[in-house]
């Protein structure tokens, strides 16, 4: 990932975060989604990052 632009480091961190959580979660209530989420992660965690850059770019013309 040495190559990557600053938004894919940011997209890396979030979907990381993403399964650390599921994981805490899944393991404080004994079961879970863990496989769906850990594999939506990147996706889940791209959308969330370009909606908020769309947001951004909307809000100051």
């Amino acid at each position: 990932m040495s190559n990557a632009q600053p938004w894919q480091h940011s997209v890396h961190r979030m979907a990381t975060n993403i399964r650390h959580r599921v994981l805490e979660h899944t393991i404080r209530n004994d079961g879970g989604y863990l496989s769906q989420a850990c594999s939506a992660a990147e996706l889940f965690a791209y959308s969330i990052s370009a909606f908020c850059a769309w947001d951004r770019s909307a809000s100051h013309p």
